[in-house]
């Protein structure tokens, strides 16, 4: 598998768990305020939890991995 997310979406939660070792991971500032802030964020994969989903965005410009949370309440 390539390790380069601007390729793909990644295939597992395995290959997301890997990718994550290789790239720096933030959580604040969200994607959403990563993209308005002029990032510009790949999708590379969807993380069902059990009260909501994650979704993870790569961003080239920095290496960096961002994420947003949706729970099923909102």
């Amino acid at each position: 598998m390539e390790n380069d997310a601007t390729k793909t979406i990644l295939p597992s939660k395995e290959a997301l768990n890997e990718f994550l070792k290789a790239h720096k991971y933030k959580s604040f500032p969200t994607a959403v305020e990563a993209a308005r802030n002029g990032k510009k964020l790949v999708f590379i994969f969807l993380d069902w939890e059990s009260y909501g989903d994650r979704s993870y965005y790569y961003c080239k410009e920095d290496d960096t991995v961002y994420s947003d949370y949706l729970s099923i309440g909102d």
